[in-house]
């Protein structure tokens, strides 16, 4: 194997100074004081469980009653499930037994075992040892820092995601498993229903759409079908052609680019009401089709590698997860875990040399810790607008990247 083609820390003491440094950083910040936090994002899951096993999970999507039900577990709880779909309250259910804090300690050492085994699978998929797989994971950040701290639930379906493309082309029974399981919480691996182009995958996408379809289904029933209908009809096609209400279309926390086109276009007295191109708001919905347009573009290429055999199927899911990681309508620090999947696939590919992997892992890092150390840095309303978005524009310079990476392998190589 070409020695420029390869990415190794192993025995390098400079790596082995950096994997201690990021092993402290988030026993630190992630894991010590994520102990007994519940002020945030874990209660959205834990209180919905409570709701599901009551039959009141009708509750979880009127905001004041869910909000009323969550202060009852601590008065400090500023809790919101609204935006989640029902199957999400089917996570926590059994820790729903447990007082709220016991149930966040659990929930946080099952997501340190989690990582440990993305660490593991990540190694697999990647070709890389153990030392090295841990640093690039690590560099992840804040990323991973703020899922321990707050209770979320990506580095579970990071796990998951990363078995299911390990399994993917060994087990592909196993690997529909795993993949659909993620899907039920978070659509972010609905792509794999896509695999049915491909003779080989048609019986693993049959199951995946089989488990995925039982596990909504059980939900539902327990939830309340009309609960479900409700759902979909109020937040899920809405969300899905990027109409969401409030603060969170301007809402620069949540990155995304339906907050920067609505930012740039969209009139609102309470939330907008200075937009930077007051003159143009009819640009707003031109602008987002073009960029769905682009995003279906670019998924068709995508699909057309797969279908020719240029790229196999792992790949091809980890291509479409970062193609919904930019559709999402509101992006947090911890979705941007889901951009490992595709940086293992790209360093286990000898068909791209060293230097561009370590661009990917450089992008990686810097997506993990720049934009946070920005917000802590700079009050964000004197920087000039562009810069209020650092996220996500780093994270299209990642997505680009990888497609460039991946147009120009497929010019000239094909892998079956």
């Amino acid at each position: 194997m070409d020695h420029k083609n390869i990415i190794s820390f192993e025995g390098k003491l400079q790596y082995q100074i950096l994997l201690v440094f990021l092993i402290a950083f988030h026993s630190y910040f992630g894991i010590y004081k994520g102990i007994n936090n519940v002020k945030s994002d874990f209660p959205n899951y834990y209180v919905s469980a409570h709701l599901l096993q009551t039959g009141d999970l009708a509750v979880a999507y009127n905001d004041s009653l869910f909000q009323i039900e969550a202060q009852k577990k601590d008065s400090n709880i500023h809790a919101r499930f609204s935006l989640y779909p029902p199957t999400n309250a089917l996570l926590l259910f059994p820790l729903n037994t447990f007082s709220i804090y016991a149930a966040k300690n659990i929930w946080l050492a099952v997501s340190v075992a989690c990582t440990f085994l993305s660490i593991f699978f990540f190694s697999r998929i990647s070709l890389l040892n153990i030392s090295s797989s841990a640093v690039i994971v690590l560099l992840s950040g804040f990323n991973l820092c703020n899922d321990f701290y707050l209770g979320q639930i990506y580095s579970f379906l990071l796990m998951l995601t990363l078995c299911g493309l390990y399994y993917m082309t060994r087990k592909p029974f196993l690997s529909a498993i795993f993949i659909s399981l993620v899907a039920s919480l978070k659509l972010i691996t609905l792509g794999f229903l896509l695999l049915l182009v491909r003779k080989k995958y048609i019986p693993s996408a049959i199951l995946f759409a089989i488990i995925l379809t039982g596990i909504t289904f059980l939900s539902a029933y327990m939830g309340g079908f009309q609960v479900f209908a409700n759902y979909v009809s109020q937040r899920l096609i809405p969300l899905s052609f990027g109409n969401i209400f409030n603060e969170l279309p301007f809402s620069v926390q949540y990155q995304s680019v339906i907050s920067l086109l609505s930012n740039c276009f969209v009139y609102n007295a309470e939330y907008n009401p200075n937009p930077v191109f007051p003159d143009y708001n009819n640009l707003f919905l031109p602008c987002k089709y073009l960029f769905y347009g682009i995003m279906v573009c670019v998924l068709g290429l995508n699909l057309r590698w797969f279908i020719s055999k240029k790229i196999d199927g792992p790949v091809f899911i980890s291509l479409s997860i970062l193609i919904l990681l930019l559709l999402e309508s509101g992006s947090a620090t911890y979705h941007l875990l889901f951009l490992l999947p595709v940086l293992s696939m790209v360093l286990a590919d000898v068909n791209f040399i060293a230097s561009q992997k370590m661009t990917l892992i450089v992008l990686l890092a810097t997506i993990g810790f720049a934009p946070t150390m920005i917000n802590s840095v700079f009050d964000l309303s004197y920087l000039p607008f562009i810069l209020k978005y650092p996220r996500l524009l780093l994270m299209i310079t990642y997505f680009c990247f990888v497609q460039y990476l991946y147009f120009q392998r497929n010019k000239k190589s094909i892998i079956i």
